[in-house]
């Protein structure tokens, strides 16, 4: 895979991931809603029982709640949003999220165990090695959800994340640490803005925008990795 066309990939991927969008979000409209109403509604309260506690300390319970709320949504826009852009763009039905569920999230489960192990191990190690893993190992939800190469077991998905992201890796950390600027300041926006709002207003108008923008982004950063996945496919000669 030639270096020398990363940016031309990426650049593509950025754009196909908006054009995506649209139809991705006509046709799972009602399923990404929910999710991000379930995590809206279970993050308010955290946010309440923090506030409630504040003078005792750091609520743990709350901000367990949030981090299995974040755990819990980003695993099922993994299992949703791959396995539907896969299916749309091959013009077939598209499955619903528990059936996705049922079918994909031992397998996603386990590799992405292996994921985190190796990328922990690479951190306690010399912290580089760990990102360095994270990044390689971007494509394995895609892999494990689209590959039927690694749906016969003869496939790694570790190993094969690597080779698909050999050349772009400088790309994929830009992408990565904008990505965790753009939620920083979102987060950031969403506790310290509430402030701002007058106490004789509700706060859950405002809180509840800067969620939906945080939900969209993400599942824009979902539809930009598989637009890239599909591109460095095609280099690879197995694309469908």
């Amino acid at each position: 895979m030639a270096s020398s066309t990363a940016t031309q990939q990426m650049q593509r991927a950025s754009l196909e991931g908006l054009q995506l969008f649209k139809p991705f979000l006509k046709t799972s409209i009602y399923t990404l809603a929910g999710i991000w109403i379930g995590s809206f509604l279970l993050n308010q309260m955290a946010h309440e029982m923090m506030a409630e506690t504040r003078s005792a300390g750091p609520n743990l319970y709350a901000i367990g709640v949030m981090a299995l709320t974040e755990v819990t949504v980003s695993f099922l826009l993994l299992l949703l949003i791959p396995k539907r852009l896969w299916e749309l763009r091959h013009r077939r039905p598209l499955p619903t999220l528990g059936k996705v569920t049922s079918q994909y999230s031992k397998d996603l489960a386990a590799e992405l165990m292996r994921v985190t192990a190796g990328v922990v191990v690479g951190f306690v190690m010399l912290v580089v090695p760990g990102f360095i893993r994270a990044i390689r190992w971007t494509f394995v939800p895609h892999i494990v959800l689209l590959d039927d190469t690694y749906a016969n077991g003869k496939r790694d998905a570790l190993k094969y994340s690597a080779e698909l992201t050999q050349g772009i890796g400088w790309w994929l950390g830009a992408i990565w640490l904008l990505f965790t600027l753009v939620d920083l300041a979102l987060y950031n926006i969403e506790i310290f803005g509430e402030s701002l709002v007058p106490g004789s207003w509700p706060v859950w108008p405002f809180a509840a925008a800067i969620s939906l923008i945080s939900f969209a982004f993400m599942v824009y950063s979902h539809l930009l990795y598989f637009a890239l996945y599909v591109i460095r496919l095609g280099n690879t000669g197995e694309a469908k």
